[in-house]
């Protein structure tokens, strides 16, 4: 008797700055940086990019840093860090920025994030055919 499964899930989609994600589930956000600001703060916020709307930063390089629903890890040797929201929400659609921190003027870089609603095509099926 031989099983043959199959398994649907919903996969994030990514398109340049736009990053599309479903309701439940997790998104993972890159954000490029240039060789001069390899040892600066990195941070993550929503628009408009205020300090009281800043989600979280990084604090050491090539270590992930948690609070609440939301991780950074700055990845210095491939000059990015990539940003984790997890249990995505409606409400968590909108712009957000990639910031880095400088003297005088940080440089944000725009994203933009749409969460869809879980729907029966986005979970997970599992189909099983048994042969004699």
């Amino acid at each position: 008797m031989t099983v043959f499964s199959l398994v649907l899930t919903c996969v994030l989609m990514k398109s340049g700055n736009v990053y599309e994600g479903t309701v439940g589930e997790t998104v993972d956000i890159r954000c490029p940086y240039l060789d001069d600001y390899k040892y600066t703060l990195k941070y993550f916020c929503r628009h408009p990019c205020k300090s009281d709307r800043v989600l979280i930063k990084s604090a050491k390089f090539d270590q992930v840093v948690s609070y609440g629903r939301y991780s950074v890890i700055d990845i210095v040797s491939g000059l990015f860090f990539t940003v984790t929201i997890k249990h995505l929400r409606l409400t968590d659609t909108g712009v957000y920025y990639c910031g880095t921190d400088q003297w005088f003027s940080d440089t944000l870089n725009k994203v933009h994030l749409f969460v869809r609603p879980g729907g029966y095509l986005c979970k997970q099926f599992h189909f099983y055919t048994m042969f004699p």
